[in-house]
């Protein structure tokens, strides 16, 4: 279903905090966060502060998951894992009624489920959902500590015989910059370092599987530190494509065809294939059981 707006009336003076937390039957946290993403609105008007005092008629969105249809890899006490296909929204972007993961996921545990980390739409693979009373805080830690062990599958243009590190620095795009949501490499940024290994090459498509294993977190960095490398991944619709080219993918102007001639696939090459951690006193690693082949 998405986001959609409701209405409630309230004849008594309470803060926004304290209205939202009654009428809405969520706890404080929720409540700050619809009133801080600017989705509360009183006489007309958005309000973002939670301490004042309000009465009478209040509009707000909420988020009512959709019904879509995806099994867990596996359930375990206070966490699930998902095998996310290429083109489900993890989250839901703006308001829209696209479905999303997270919409199977509070379909399946409940709506205080939430999922601890992020893959693009494209990227497939594994996917963590906490669900319980202190669960998405332990997790959210565990990645913050670098305690998670993440893999990746990715086919990428060209051939690689040796392993190897990328060590570069990630900043974000300038307001001078033409695509504003790519990534780039700059002595100024964020450190990066991925390392990469080579599984298999495949002489028909010149292209070569990778095992990606990033040592940071940086947005898009997996695909941009390959593309900096020059072996770009297969699919690839941003980095290494020129700017007219890149506006019309973003656009949703690129037509399918279009975009597997130019790039040698309709979707983004790429897959988290495992992941591996400690939780609760007990080892943990799951594979990914998708498909991951070249068109």
């Amino acid at each position: 279903m998405g986001f959609i707006r409701k209405t409630f009336l309230s004849d008594i003076s309470r803060t926004l905090l304290e209205q939202l937390t009654v009428e809405l039957g969520v706890d404080a946290r929720e409540a700050a966060r619809i009133i801080d993403r600017g989705r509360v609105r009183h006489r007309g008007k958005i309000i973002r502060h939670k301490s004042a005092r309000i009465y009478g008629e209040v509009t707000y969105l909420i988020h009512e998951p959709s019904r879509i249809e995806i099994t867990p890899l596996a359930i375990a006490d206070g966490f699930a894992v998902y095998d996310k296909p290429s083109g489900l929204l993890v989250h839901p972007k703006k308001i829209s009624d696209e479905p999303t993961l997270l919409d199977a996921a509070r379909r399946e545990f409940g709506p205080k489920a939430n999922i601890v980390h992020r893959l693009d739409r494209e990227t497939s693979g594994l996917v963590i959902v906490a669900f319980g009373l202190g669960y998405e805080a332990a997790f959210r830690a565990l990645f913050a500590n670098h305690q998670v062990t993440k893999c990746y599958h990715g086919w990428v243009r060209g051939r690689l015989r040796e392993p190897l590190v990328i060590d570069a620095p990630i900043a974000s795009a300038s307001d001078n910059d033409p695509i504003r949501v790519a990534m780039k490499i700059a002595p100024h940024g964020k450190p990066a370092q991925t390392h990469i290994e080579p599984l298999c090459y495949d002489e028909c498509h010149d292209a070569t599987k990778l095992l990606i294993k990033p040592l940071t977190g940086r947005q898009h960095q997996i695909r941009l530190h390959l593309f900096h490398v020059n072996h770009p991944l297969i699919g690839e619709p941003i980095y290494g494509l020129e700017e007219h080219l890149a506006k019309a993918y973003l656009e949703g102007a690129m037509t399918q065809e279009k975009r597997l001639s130019i790039t040698g696939a309709p979707r983004l090459m790429l897959q988290a294939q495992e992941l591996a951690f400690v939780f609760s006193g007990k080892e943990y690693h799951f594979r990914s059981q998708l498909p991951f082949k070249l068109p």
